[in-house]
């Protein structure tokens, strides 16, 4: 396990990113129209027994210092929040601000959306480099070449590698 200050920081950090790749994750989502059976009802985080959970209470703690919307439940509240969970729990945290969906389905259709941009994906390739000058450019070996791709780091559009060739080696 890390040091204290080093885990504590990165339960920050996860809780703002989570928070961040979220909110870019839903707004491409809309904005593409991908469906991913999408569902906002919270998270819920069960445990069996009070050491879990006092765990739990611990890692919850400093995930709401990260400024994550998670509280404690009781196994009372686990029933009325998820009526078909069955057990005999000690307790719980719930995240109302969280949401679940289809993965499969949402980077399919993410994919769909880079491709209708103009994108492209490279299989079976091994990254050698990725240098940024404005815009990143990717360097990667195939098992007969090696090829090179530019492509403009833009807010709001899916992370994907244009695919207009300029040569047999670069994509611009």
């Amino acid at each position: 396990m890390l040091p204290a200050s080093k885990y504590t920081d990165g339960l920050y950090r996860i809780a703002q990113v989570s928070r961040d790749a979220a909110r870019h994750m839903f707004e491409i989502a809309e904005r593409e129209r991908i469906d991913f059976d999408h569902v906002r009802r919270g998270i819920l985080h069960v445990y069996w027994d009070k050491p879990g959970f006092d765990h739990g209470r611990k890692v919850n703690q400093l995930l709401i210092e990260g400024g994550l919307d998670r509280r404690p439940v009781t196994a009372g509240e686990i029933a009325s929040i998820e009526p078909a969970l069955q057990g005999a729990f000690y307790g719980g945290f719930y995240t109302p601000s969280d949401s679940t969906g289809d993965i499969r389905k949402y980077t399919t259709g993410l994919a769909r959306a880079c491709e209708r941009r103009g994108g492209g994906f490279h299989y079976d390739g091994l990254v050698t480099r990725i240098e940024r000058r404005g815009r990143f450019r990717v360097t990667w070996a195939e098992p007969w070449l090696t090829r090179v791709a530019w492509y403009a780091c833009r807010s709001n559009t899916p992370a994907c590698i244009p695919t207009a060739s300029l040569g047999p080696c670069s994509v611009e």
